[in-house]
């Protein structure tokens, strides 16, 4: 499960409901972007290395999401996805760098504003249509075939506007991670 990092504390909508938050005039100014370190450390100390990596994660309460250990002595290898807070990743890839010899680093940052914008952009129009056919539903007595129609193109629009809510939900994370993937190769 991805999650990206986002403004919604500092506009106010932390507290708020996903499904709340989604009809909030402050939702324009949500920003969503995603940033990920890429590292690999070689050591001939593969087990107090190992130990740093994992000191160094618990000091800055950063979330494993993904874990593999394999190899044999003196060939073993530590792969970890770790997730940490965006107003810690700096100092976290920092404390990263220092452990081993530092073999390659790439650091990659993507703005992901505009496609939650498009999902927004895609979810108005059907809260419309179903208002309107709600509407209609509830006019005039219709026809039992009428009335089966319209209850049939609701659900269909209330699970499209779910399917919408559930990737708003893989956006805007409550709890929202910056990633970082080291590799600890020993040598």
């Amino acid at each position: 499960n991805q999650q990206f990092a986002n403004n919604i504390r500092v506009i106010g909508l932390f507290v708020t409901p996903l499904p709340l938050m989604l009809d909030q005039p402050a939702l324009g100014k949500v920003y969503i972007h995603e940033k990920r370190a890429f590292l690999t450390t070689s050591t001939t100390a593969f087990n107090s290395d190992e130990a740093r990596v994992r000191e160094i994660i618990k000091q800055y309460d950063g979330r494993i999401f993904a874990e593999r250990k394999s190899g044999m002595k003196p060939g073993r290898r530590l792969t970890a996805e770790i997730g940490v807070h965006p107003h810690k990743f700096d100092a976290f890839v920092e404390q990263m760098r220092g452990i081993g010899v530092l073999a390659w680093i790439s650091i990659d940052q993507k703005d992901r504003t505009d496609e939650f914008h498009k999902l927004n952009a895609k979810r108005q129009p059907l809260k419309k249509y179903l208002e309107s056919i709600i509407k209609l539903r509830e006019g005039k007595n219709p026809s039992l075939e009428d009335s089966l129609r319209l209850e049939g193109k609701i659900q269909e629009i209330e699970k499209e506007l779910q399917t919408l809510s559930v990737q708003f939900g893989d956006l805007l994370g409550k709890e929202s991670y910056y990633h970082v993937h080291v590799a600890l190769v020993e040598h």
